[in-house]
């Protein structure tokens, strides 16, 4: 079942791709060719397997942002068809003149739905695959946290093996998981990447079709579908707290938390929220996914996590695989150099995983300042690997705050700290400029 309103067996979404991909085809889509999509919705489950199917690559756009960027962003990608729902940003016009080809959607429930009537006419019989080139991207991502138009690239190959072995759940915690909530939107890595996997895994997934939603809404669904697994990131982890103070969700037995580190006491929170939840973190990015893994043995409850326990709940989990990972020295960007002994291994996080991006679209240059040896993506984030093998992230390159004389603080230090307060729901902290000029003065609200 994907949404609250409408259903797929896993029988009649194969079906319905099927008929989906062969009316695409019949519009001229075929490999290589870009399809935009504006919105979450149940018909976007069927839209990307019938885009996999022919080899069209599939470009998901944030729902949030203003008409002017919805249309600046398809203007860049110049998709071959738009499918949407957002009335507000068509139609979506050409540089050179003229309107990129779309079918604009009713509310869902609503007439005159083109997408729905192809995905019930014709052959549903399965459609041969065509050989995909390798240098044909099958998605194209915006970043997932802050709509920005990233254009990350990712291969056919290495989605379909991110969605059918290497995805973020460890296989002890994809076990007892039957009945998955999905609000996040697909405009991510990670949306796209796990309706994948479940879909392969036979796990029904309930889709959140607004974007963005809230505790509320995820409650009712979880209470009336008995949701057993979740993924939450730290402001939503905050939202659920603060806006629920007194629901416990027994239903839950898996939640995957993503984004970067979180204060252990935050997640401890958390977890008397979900008592039943076996607690996961996924860390990675758009580009590379997953980076590293904390697993549910390393999560402890308040009272019963030790001072060791607690260190482990600050990092980042252990590296996915040997080798995949390396901090490279903040001086020497791009040089494949680790930190002097001095920096005590603190560097940039550098990481090719199990799905690495092919690169930017349309973008060389930021290509190879991410991946100046074709290999490993620099994360932009600051962090060190202990020698036990577990990630610690420490802030991002670009957050360093240059404080008195030269030392330097990271964010997330003093966050922590302040996140171990108990009223404490949210914290950020900054640097700003200091009239004594021995550097910047450290702020928190």
């Amino acid at each position: 079942g994907i949404g609250s309103e409408h259903r797929f067996t896993f029988e009649s979404l194969e079906r319905s791709a099927n008929r989906l991909a062969r009316g695409l085809s019949g519009m001229g889509m075929g490999v290589g060719d870009r399809l935009v999509t504006v919105d979450n919705r149940p018909e976007l489950a069927v839209l990307l397997l019938s885009c996999l199917k022919l080899g069209v690559t599939f470009v998901p756009l944030a729902t949030d942002l203003r008409p002017c960027d919805c249309q600046g962003m398809v203007a860049r990608y110049e998709p071959s068809l738009i499918v949407c729902d957002q009335m507000q940003c068509a139609p979506f016009a050409r540089k050179d003149g003229g309107n990129f080809r779309s079918i604009v959607l009713p509310p869902f429930g609503g007439n005159d739905n083109q997408l729905k009537q192809m995905m019930s006419e014709g052959s549903d019989q399965p459609i041969q695959i065509p050989d995909v080139p390798a240098g044909v991207p099958s998605t194209i991502f915006t970043s997932g946290s802050t709509t920005l138009p990233k254009g990350v690239m990712y291969s056919h190959v290495d989605l379909a093996g991110l969605g059918s072995g290497g995805g973020p759940w460890p296989d002890s915690a994809m076990r007892d998981c039957t009945k998955h909530l999905m609000w996040v939107s697909m405009r991510g890595a990670g949306g796209t990447v796990i309706l994948l996997k479940h879909l392969l895994q036979g796990v029904m997934t309930v889709m959140v079709d607004s974007y963005p939603s809230g505790p509320e809404i995820w409650g009712r669904l979880i209470e009336k579908h008995g949701l057993d697994s979740h993924i939450l990131f730290g402001a939503a982890l905050n939202q659920t707290m603060q806006q629920m103070p007194d629901r416990r969700f027994e239903s839950v037995r898996t939640i995957l938390y993503r984004g970067c580190c979180f204060a252990p006491t935050l997640i401890q929170r958390s977890m008397e929220q979900l008592p039943n939840a076996i607690f996961v973190q996924a860390y990675g990015m758009t580009g590379v996914y997953p980076i590293s893994i904390l697993g549910g043995d390393f999560h402890k409850r308040a009272g019963e996590a030790s001072e060791q326990d607690m260190l482990r709940m600050s990092s980042a989990g252990n590296i996915v695989a040997p080798g995949s990972v390396f901090i490279e020295d903040l001086d020497q960007p791009g040089s494949g150099k680790v930190p002097p002994p001095e920096k005590d291994g603190v560097g940039q996080v550098c990481a090719r995983c199990n799905v690495t991006m092919m690169g930017y679209f349309a973008d060389p240059e930021k290509t190879l300042e991410a991946m100046p040896d074709g290999k490993f993506v620099r994360t932009g984030d600051v962090g060190r690997i202990d020698e036990d093998g577990f990630l610690y992230i420490l802030g991002r390159v670009k957050d360093i705050i240059p404080a008195y004389k030269g030392f330097n603080v990271t964010p997330r230090d003093v966050e922590e700290v302040l996140y171990s307060h108990p009223c404490v729901g949210q914290a950020s902290v900054v640097g700003v400029w200091h009239p004594s000029g021995a550097g910047e003065a450290v702020v928190a609200w």
